[in-house]
C-alpha cells in the first residue's frame, strides 16, 4: 500500500496535526500501514528530530524497519518496550552517576530453586526460567501452566520484595529511576507506540513522563488478551488529552464475519457474569458500523447449545454435514487451550492453534471453538478469534469437532 491508496480514515490520523494522537484500530483496518505513513509524514514535517517507535515483539520490530525503510526512511529507531527502557535507563544512570543492577542467569537460577524447592509441585528449573523470562508461548498442558503461572507469580513478589531486577523488568526499573530523580524524558521528539492494548500500568505511566512534541498512540481495546501480562486496556480510556480518531474500513474479511463478531462484542459484554455464557448464544448479527472492503460474500455458521447449527441471518442447516464440509476446506481451529490443540493434532489434524498464538495472523477459514465467556479478556479472547476469518467461520463446541474430526481421521 502506497499514501494515495489510503483510506479517509487513514489520511485523517497520518495527515493529523494533534500534538497527541491516538488511533483505535479494528481488525484488518491496516494499522501497520497507518502507523507507518504516519512516521513517515512526521519525517518529512520534522527531518531532525529523534523519532522512537514502541513495538511488543521483535517480529513486529523487524515488519515496521522493513516498511519504513521501503518508503526510504532509515533514520528511526525501532525496538521493543524493554530495549527502549534499556537505553534510556543507561542514558540516566550516565547522567546521575549510578550502576545499574540486573540480576543474570545465575542468579535468577538460584531464585527459582528456592522458589521450587518450596512448591507443592517439583518443576524443571529450565523450564520455569524460559517461562519467567519471557517464554509464555509453551506447548504444555494447562495444569502445568498454571503451575508455571503460581511460580511465575512467586517470582515477581521475591523481586519486588528484594528490590530486585532482571532483564524483563527494564520498564519498571527505568520508572523507578525516573521517579527516583524526579526527571523525564527529554531525548524523544516523537514517540510513537504500537499495539496500545498491550501496555501495562507501568509503560503507561513512563510514556507520559515522555516530554515530547507528539505522541501517536494505536492500537484496539476489544484485542486486549494479555492481560496475563499485566496489560490494561483501560489505557485508551485514560488518554483525555489525546484525539481520539478510529479506522473504521476493514481490509480482511467479508462484511458478515466482521458484523458477526461485532455483534457478539456489543451483546454479550453487559451480560458478563452471567452463568455459561458462551459465543454461541449470538445467532444473529446486524450492521458493525465498520466497512468491509471486499464487501458480502462470506458465511458464518453457528452449532448452538442445543446441537442445532444455524447459517447466521439465514435457516438451521445440517450440523454434521456442515461441518464436515467445512473441514473440506482445511480450516484453522481456534482454540483457547493448548489440551484442545493437542488432541486435534493427536487426531491428525494439525491446522490447530491457540488463540494467543494466532493474535496479528489471519486464515481463510477459521473454526472458532465455543469458549465460556467470564470477563472482559474472555471476550476480548473470542472477538480475536472470530476476526483472524477471512471467508468463512464457524463457532462450534469443542466435542463436537472433535468427535467429526476423529471420524474423519479414520475415513
Amino acid at each position: 500500500m502506497n499514501k494515495e491508496e489510503l483510506n479517509k480514515f487513514q489520511k485523517a490520523v497520518v495527515e493529523s496535526n494533534s500534538t497527541n494522537i491516538v488511533v483505535t484500530a479494528c481488525a484488518g483496518s491496516g494499522k501497520t500501514s497507518s502507523l507507518i505513513f504516519a512516521v513517515v509524514e512526521y519525517r518529512k514535517k520534522n527531518p531532525g528530530h529523534v523519532i522512537d517507535i514502541i513495538t511488543y515483539t521483535r517480529a513486529a520490530t523487524a515488519v515496521l524497519k522493513e516498511r519504513l525503510n521501503a518508503e526510504g526512511i532509515y533514520d528511526v529507531n525501532i525496538s521493543t518496550i524493554h530495549v527502549w527502557s534499556r537505553e534510556r535507563l543507561k542514558d540516566l544512570a550516565e547522567l546521575y552517576h549510578f550502576k545499574l543492577h540486573i540480576i543474570e542467569k545465575p542468579i535468577i537460577m538460584q531464585i527459582l530453586s528456592e522458589i521450587i524447592a518450596k512448591h507443592r509441585t517439583k518443576m524443571n528449573v529450565e523450564i520455569v526460567f524460559s517461562y519467567v523470562t519471557g517464554n509464555k508461548k509453551m506447548d504444555v498442558s494447562d495444569s502445568y501452566l498454571k503451575t508455571l503461572d503460581a511460580l511465575n507469580t512467586k517470582y515477581i513478589r521475591y523481586k519486588r520484595e528484594n528490590g530486585l531486577y532482571d532483564f524483563t523488568d527494564y520498564p519498571l526499573y527505568l520508572l523507578t529511576k525516573l521517579k527516583e530523580y524526579n526527571e523525564k524524558i527529554y531525548s524523544t521528539d516523537a514517540l510513537f507506540v504500537d499495539e496500545l492494548q498491550d501496555v501495562d500500568e507501568e509503560q503507561s505511566a513512563l510514556f507520559e513522563l515522555v516530554e515530547s512534541h507528539k505522541k501517536f498512540y494505536i492500537g484496539d481495546s476489544w484485542q486486549a488478551i494479555f492481560g496475563f501480562r499485566g496489560a490494561d486496556s483501560k489505557v485508551f480510556e485514560n488518554l483525555n488529552d489525546f484525539d481520539h480518531q478510529k479506522l473504521k474500513i476493514n481490509y480482511r474479511s467479508y462484511q458478515e464475519i466482521t458484523d458477526y463478531a461485532t455483534t457478539v462484542y456489543k451483546e454479550l459484554r453487559p451480560l458478563l457474569g452471567t452463568p455459561n455464557l458462551q459465543i454461541s448464544r449470538i445467532l444473529w448479527s446486524y450492521p458493525s458500523g465498520i466497512e468491509c472492503a471486499r464487501g458480502y460474500g462470506g458465511n458464518v455458521y453457528v452449532l448452538d447449545m442445543f446441537g442445532k447449527t444455524i447459517k447466521i441471518n439465514g435457516e438451521f442447516v445440517d450440523t454434521n454435514k456442515t461441518i464436515l464440509n467445512f473441514l473440506k476446506l482445511k480450516p484453522m481451529i481456534l482454540c483457547r487451550t493448548n489440551k484442545q490443540v493437542k488432541a486435534f493434532i493427536d487426531c491428525g489434524y494439525n491446522n490447530a492453534t491457540t488463540v494467543h498464538q494466532a493474535k496479528g495472523l489471519e486464515y481463510k477459514n477459521v473454526i472458532c471453538i465455543d469458549a465460556l465467556l467470564r470477563d472482559d479478556e474472555d471476550l476480548n479472547i473470542a472477538y480475536v478469534a472470530i476476526t483472524r476469518a477471512e471467508d468463512n467461520l464457524l463457532v462450534a463446541n469443542f466435542q463436537q469437532i472433535y468427535r467429526l474430526v476423529e471420524w474423519d481421521s479414520r475415513i
